[in-house]
């Protein structure tokens, strides 16, 4: 799953990177290449300060994927530019399987398969821990989708943009 973030202003942009790219073309590579760093710090940045742990999620009702074992949110990382002719594409990637549940939701029915579960207790009352067979079933989820990538990848962006037309004016 993809999606794509449009700059406003970007063709403007872009004839002023191309003029500023005969001029300078290596300071101009080094701001290409700086934006997915960006991306990443941004959204581990974001993560941490809108959504905090599992603790504070919870109290929330699923405003944001809280940060149990921080697999998720580790696993983000950029992916290298791409520039070819007039377009110039990056962005940030995940190899988490549910990263997309938690990103843009799911709403239907899932498999589970049998395991084992041990258990700790029994009708709230703690015992001592035993393991249980459960066998597979199906089960409905209703994940409401999250945002955590695309919103601060979209804010950083135009940040980002900004920042180079602000890099691109003061040229001579």
């Amino acid at each position: 799953m993809s999606e794509v973030i449009e700059i406003q202003g970007a063709e403007k942009l872009w004839k002023m990177m191309l003029a500023f790219s005969k001029q300078n073309p290596e300071r101009l590579r080094k701001m290409l290449f700086q934006l997915p760093d960006r991306l990443v710090m941004r959204v581990r940045r974001d993560w941490h300060l809108n959504w905090g742990g599992a603790q504070r999620v919870r109290k929330q009702k699923g405003k944001a994927p809280g940060i149990v074992t921080g697999r998720l949110r580790n696993s983000i990382e950029p992916i290298p530019p791409r520039v070819s002719g007039d377009d110039y594409e990056t962005g940030v990637k995940t190899n988490v399987e549910y990263a997309g549940v938690h990103e843009f939701g799911f709403n239907g029915t899932v498999n589970v398969r049998a395991h084992r579960r041990t258990m700790t207790q029994a009708w709230g009352r703690p015992t001592a821990p035993f393991t249980q067979n459960v066998r597979a079933h199906d089960r409905q989820m209703n994940v409401k989708e999250k945002r955590y990538l695309r919103n601060p990848v979209r804010d950083e962006a135009h940040e980002w943009a900004r920042d180079l037309a602000k890099e691109l004016a003061r040229l001579p």
